[in-house]
């Protein structure tokens, strides 16, 4: 048996991380996962592992979580 690729391709990730291709497009460009290879389309399982477990470091900007006020009655 052969070892997994430690790179994957678009498709191949999306099926990996259970998304649909489309939706897992869209999820690599707005959370701006990194991407390798010589036309850049190839993602590192490690990365996808690191973006499932938490996504918000792959932000552009940076996401302060606050807390909802409570309502004054």
């Amino acid at each position: 048996m052969s070892p997994a690729p430690a790179f994957l391709t678009q498709a191949q990730a999306a099926e990996y991380l259970s998304f649909a291709p489309r939706t897992f497009r869209d999820l690599s460009k707005k959370y701006l996962l990194p991407t390798y290879g010589p036309k850049r389309n190839r993602f590192r399982k490690e990365d996808l592992e690191a973006f499932m477990s938490n996504p918000v470091i792959f932000l552009e900007e940076s996401v302060t979580i606050r807390r909802p006020r409570k309502a004054i009655i």
